[in-house]
């Protein structure tokens, strides 16, 4: 069940969301995925908007629910870590999951999920159960120097720029010994990861017509 735009107002500012390298075979038919670099370490992520105030999320109901990434997918329930036993730690945002369940709270009596969000809950672990593998993956491709910044050549009518901190593969990285050595290491799913990313990168001419579209909306101007 994806929520309403309303229930996710909070994160109007994001323009990309983590996700998983079982999630790329899906996400690149919606949307461009995409890399960037937080803290020295390398993160995919679905790009979900080119603009603050102006992504997939202005829109939810109208989205084909495939195109969420799972992480979003399972909202209001995130993740908070991993315990020192390596159990991953939820979290719930109690007034979206009162707008799921209003007549439940998010919890059972005995201290387990609702049923709404235990059905959200799927997802999450898939994710959770998928992310350790997805880093080391990225890892090893910015050993081998395998990014490079990819500027989106677009300038809106206000003079503004789209998202500025996207990284891609470097254009010869595909044709290197070290990206067959990975895929070697790493198999099929290192090959899906690559190969979906440049696929999908055309999808931002999607989200720069989203923007247009979003931007008539709240300018009251007909489409």
């Amino acid at each position: 069940m994806v929520l309403s735009p309303a229930d996710y107002g909070h994160l109007d500012s994001l323009l990309v969301l983590p996700i998983a390298h079982i999630e790329v075979t899906t996400i690149a038919r919606h949307l461009p995925i995409a890399f960037v670099r937080r803290d020295a370490a390398v993160m995919m992520v679905c790009v979900i908007g080119l603009r603050a105030g102006r992504t997939i999320l202005k829109v939810a109901s109208e989205i084909d629910p495939a195109a969420f990434p799972l992480q979003l997918k399972a909202f209001p329930l995130g993740i908070a870590g991993r315990d020192g036993e390596g159990r991953v730690r939820l979290v719930v945002e109690t007034a979206q999951a009162d707008a799921l369940a209003p007549r439940a709270s998010a919890f059972g009596i005995d201290g387990s999920l609702a049923q709404p969000l235990l059905d959200k809950a799927d997802a999450l672990w898939l994710y959770a159960a998928a992310a350790p593998a997805t880093l080391r993956m990225l890892e090893a491709l910015d050993q081998e120097a395998a990014f490079t910044p990819w500027k989106l050549r677009l300038v809106f009518d206000d003079g503004s720029a789209p998202i500025d901190d996207l990284l891609t593969f470097a254009a010869d990285f595909c044709d290197r010994p070290e990206y067959l050595d990975l895929v070697r290491q790493f198999g099929p799913d290192m090959a899906l990861l690559v190969e979906h990313h440049l696929l999908s990168k055309s999808r931002v001419n999607w989200l720069a017509f989203l923007d247009g579209e979003i931007g008539c909306a709240l300018d009251g101007t007909p489409r």
